[in-house]
């Protein structure tokens, strides 16, 4: 007797591969996690823009039949083509900001505090957009120019209109992370009456 043990090779190499491959799992685990939220953002930043397209096709729509109305000239196609393309990316910059940058700073909020805090985010965005781009595109003296837009009904339409359009859309985000993905069912009243349904149910003893 030498008073030497030897280890099983078997039992080293068992060792060896559950210390190495734990790493990985998690490292694995973590790349999906981080894969399955960018997708995640990335479908509601689509969803919300394909919203203010709708939005945004329709009051295209309605301004058209309020001109013609009235005795105005107006293109229809014309006026779509503008609030389309005007709509797509404002969907795409704003839906974008909101979802991968401001929705998780905001959730701790109330919802009507959260929408203050955006609607004064948009406002130097509608202000540039609305009063001094189209001053500078103008031989008008810009001070002049963007004070006659700053304070018009003009002004206060567009900056309404977003105002409304993105705390819509953060009214449904936060249904939906409140509810899950059933969540429109609540508004449109699936639910008024009792239902029989199949749920899954998970939950977390802490």
């Amino acid at each position: 007797m030498t008073g030497q043990h030897r280890l099983d090779p078997r039992f080293t190499l068992a060792v060896a591969l559950r210390l190495t491959s734990q790493p990985l799992i998690s490292t694995g685990t973590s790349t999906m996690d981080r894969l399955a939220r960018l997708r995640l953002r990335l479908k509601r930043t689509v969803r919300i823009t394909l919203a203010w397209v709708v939005v945004g096709l329709l009051a295209a729509l309605f301004e058209h039949n309020a001109l013609v109305q009235h005795g105005a000239p107006s293109d229809m196609l014309q006026r779509m083509d503008e609030r389309f393309l005007r709509s797509l990316v404002a969907g795409l910059l704003g839906g974008g900001i909101y979802i991968f940058l401001l929705r998780d700073r905001l959730r701790k909020y109330p919802y009507f505090t959260a929408l203050g805090i955006m609607a004064m985010f948009m406002l130097p965005v509608i202000l540039f957009t609305s009063a001094i781009w189209p001053a500078l595109r103008t031989a008008d003296p810009v001070a002049l120019t963007v004070q006659e837009h700053l304070f018009s009904f003009a002004f206060l339409g567009h900056y309404l209109y977003w105002t409304m359009l993105m705390g819509g859309s953060m009214f449904m985000v936060r249904l939906n992370d409140q509810y899950g993905s059933g969540g429109i069912s609540y508004l449109t009243g699936r639910y008024h009456k009792p239902r029989e349904e199949v749920r899954v149910f998970m939950f977390l003893d802490m």
